[in-house]
């Protein structure tokens, strides 16, 4: 017997009237005349150029013309004759032969995905499929959709879903997963206040500020301390702070003492620049932050003052920046004159770690000869004597070569000076201008949104390459004590280390490298989420607080450590909503908890509520129950509804006696269509009886969202005070064994006349 389907119809009139044509222009894999039967056809343009189009399934993950495909590789015939169409229409279209076959493979991916006729399908069938597909794919759906409209092969309201649908088309438990995925879990907060105790503890003299000190770590706490003191753009926003400390203002409200911490902030998206609050519970670790900073950044703004103005008085080029004291009388620089380059290192401390030496000429005065064992021998002379015209030796991998620039001289490092050998004012002049070439805008530099700008010499977070030693530096030589890092590179920085999206990006973890599962990430843009949802609103959990704060040891974390993927929560609020004490329905107050949490819309039923939005997606749902809504995926059902319960209940007997009426129909033993009718009818109704069983169960709490996902063949419980969801796979009873049990009853009781058989199989 035909189908009938409008829209099937259409389709297999327009492929029956194509077959009558000739496929012009058209070939197969054997180089034969194209047929309907073939798994690839290719059309040759006049030019002599080609488009291949395959109509295989999504089993095949590289097609390839000259490929042999089976039988199990092709679309079923209707899906692959529909592929087929499609593309003697796409051929006839002006576009590229890129384009072309393009917009082919993708809705032959999406047909393939759907596993079933356009026609047939509802939207909420076609969203996940769509979704599936990657982004240029979906990119190039439009037409095909297009054309099945024009030709009448889909209904007109089936079209495609847009990212706000998505969104929209969540229910329940999606929703709350959807929203909690936007916000950093509670562990992964935990581990970061871990960390910053280890690397900013509140102890002052365990710091460790020594300008070759590796200080990655403790720009990755200071950068997520301001992230989760106030929401912002990391990016964008905080890595061109202004050095500065925490401000506060004291204020009187209602005759309570208020005081208000904030710092000065450059808008981003156009926004002025402004008093950024910060939330008070991060006001200590914040400020620590801004303290230790101030030191440790302080070498790099030196050296921004110098390559911006070399001939500055040293005590203008050093400002804040306090040498040491053996450095400073080793040395004895002259404050109101300018220095050289390699001195001003090491007033910075930049040559603490070693004797105090450099390669020299032998033509320079006063060189020491150094012997070595192998090679020529080399000459050297402590840095506090030299001259201007001494004249420095740039070897590649020598050890005094590493020593005076702090990276090692590979043949990229070698080639900025373009020779081995120069004076001090040589080295100085080619330096300098290597890296202020490097450093797009200087001395103001940019951070990748290219609005956010800051001179170095006055940025919070200046760098020099050795303290941020990555593995893929800005620019060759990057990693130089000498070299300072753009800060538009300190955004890839942060992400990399808090949010490593690839294996070997897992060495620059901070997670990682303080003993966490590499598993432990986090993006940037959750914690402004985290500070909108959870901070600002409804308070941060002590457990944070606490360590961000220092008032707890590190060793609290490790319970943490090895909990599983399937535990993952965040920490959000054990109560949503305040008793108000009076009395309410059960399924009206879920309803309404439903809907403060998912900001959504909902529309009553009789046992329960819809949660598809039934203005932007009209119900198509239908099964031949009396309660319409009670196995759908978007009916929720609330536990311990007495008056959903009665209904229900009501229900399930009608279905038992429905099945045990078709059990005595004389055709019953014999019927096909009944026997297929009796077992998706009995899994429906044990789908049923299970559902009543958890909303009556005691050990579920009342006002519970109890959702039937027969498709995953499970249940989620949905505790919208918790913000919990609890899975529950379905445990159903066998329908074909109960249809064999049936038969054999049936059959045992009252035997059907062979001769009947042919009649009745037909009812």
């Amino acid at each position: 017997m035909g189908e009938i389907n409008f829209y099937i119809s259409k389709q297999r009139n327009y492929i029956a009237a194509l077959m009558q044509q000739p496929l012009s222009g058209f070939t197969n894999q054997k180089n034969d005349p194209a047929t309907w039967e073939d798994s690839a056809w290719r059309y040759t343009l006049s030019s002599g150029k080609y488009m291949d189009f395959y109509f295989v399934d999504n089993t095949v993950k590289n097609t390839n013309f000259k490929s042999n495909y089976s039988s199990v590789h092709l679309l079923p015939d209707d899906l692959r004759h529909l592929m087929m169409i499609y593309a003697i229409e796409i051929c006839a279209g002006n576009t590229s032969i890129k384009n072309k076959k393009d917009k082919h493979a993708a809705s032959r991916r999406l047909i393939a995905e759907l596993a079933d006729n356009p026609a047939h399908v509802t939207f909420s069938e076609l969203e996940p499929a769509y979704f599936g597909l990657s982004k240029r794919d979906r990119g190039n759906l439009p037409h095909f959709f297009e054309w099945l409209h024009k030709c009448m092969f889909i209904p007109k309201t089936l079209k495609l879903p847009t990212r706000a649908s998505k969104i929209e088309s969540l229910v329940g438990d999606d929703i709350i997963e959807h929203k909690k995925n936007k916000i950093p879990e509670t562990k992964v907060l935990l581990a970061l206040g871990t960390i910053f105790y280890d690397v900013i503890p509140p102890e002052r003299e365990k710091w460790n500020t020594h300008p070759l000190a590796f200080q990655r770590d403790a720009y990755i706490c200071a950068m997520v301390s301001l992230a989760m003191g106030s929401p912002n753009r990391i990016d964008a926003e905080q890595t061109v702070l202004a050095k500065q400390r925490l401000q506060k203002l004291t204020q009187t409200v209602k005759g309570k003492i208020e005081v208000t911490h904030y710092l000065d902030w450059q808008g981003s998206k156009g926004f002025e620049n402004y008093h950024n609050h910060i939330l008070s519970v991060m006001s200590e670790p914040i400020d620590r932050s801004l303290e230790y900073m101030e030191l440790v950044c302080e070498p790099a703004k030196v050296l921004a003052r110098f390559y911006e103005n070399p001939l500055l008085p040293l005590k203008k080029v050093l400002g804040d920046f306090c040498p040491s004291d053996r450095n400073i009388n080793a040395l004895n620089p002259d404050m109101n004159k300018p220095i050289n380059l390699i001195h001003l290192g090491y007033l910075l401390g930049f040559y603490d770690e070693g004797d105090g030496f450099v390669r020299v000429s032998q033509a320079t005065n006063n060189a020491e000869r150094k012997k070595v064992q192998r090679g020529s021998n080399k000459y050297i002379k402590p840095i506090v004597s030299l001259q201007p015209d001494d004249e420095l030796m740039i070897v590649s991998y020598c050890p005094y070569g590493k020593y005076l620039l702090g990276t090692s001289i590979k043949p990229g490092v070698k080639k900025i000076f373009s020779r081995e050998k120069m004076t001090i004012a040589q080295f100085q002049d080619i330096w300098v201008k290597y890296v202020i070439s490097n450093l797009a805008g200087f001395p103001v530099g940019y951070n990748k949104s290219h609005t956010g700008k800051c001179k170095y010499k006055y940025a919070l977070f200046s760098f020099t390459g050795n303290q941020m030693i990555t593995n893929n530096p800005a620019y060759i030589g990057g990693k130089s004590h000498f070299a300072i890092v753009p800060l538009s590179s300190l955004g890839d920085v942060f992400i990399r280390s808090v949010n490593p999206s690839q294996a070997h990006c897992l060495t620059d973890s901070i997670f990682a490298k303080h003993g966490f599962s590499h598993e432990f990430r986090v993006k940037p843009h959750q914690f402004r989420h985290w500070n909108n949802d959870v901070a600002d609103r409804e308070g941060i959990p002590h457990a944070i607080i606490n360590l961000w704060s220092g008032r707890k040891t590190p060793e609290q974390i490790l319970h943490y450590i090895h909990r599983t993927h399937a535990e993952k929560s965040s920490e959000i609020s054990d109560i949503l909503f305040n008793d108000t004490g009076q009395e309410i329905i059960v399924k009206v107050m879920s309803q309404l908890e439903y809907e403060e949490l998912t900001k959504t819309a909902t529309a009553v039923t009789s046992t329960g509520f819809c949660s598809q939005n039934l203005q932007f997606s009209p119900c198509e749902y239908l099964n031949d129950f009396i309660t319409q809504c009670s196995l759908c995926p978007s009916s929720c059902h609330v536990a311990h509804d007495e008056k959903a319960l009665r209904l229900l209940n009501k229900d399930l007997q009608v279905q038992l006696r429905r099945l045990e009426d078709a059990e005595q129909r004389p055709n019953f033993c014999v019927s096909k269509a009944t026997q297929d009718w009796f077992l998706v009818h009995h899994r429906n109704t044990s789908m049923l009886r299970e559902l009543i069983q958890l909303m009556e169960s005691k050990d579920i709490k009342e006002g519970a969202i109890i959702r039937v996902l027969a498709g995953k063949n499970e249940i989620r419980i949905t505790d919208t005070q918790k913000k919990t969801v609890t899975v529950q796979k379905l445990a159903l009873p066998n329908s074909d064994e109960a249809l064999a049990k049936a038969l054999e009853f049936r059959s045992e009781k009252s035997p059907v006349d062979n001769s009947l058989d042919d009649i009745l199989a037909l009812i």
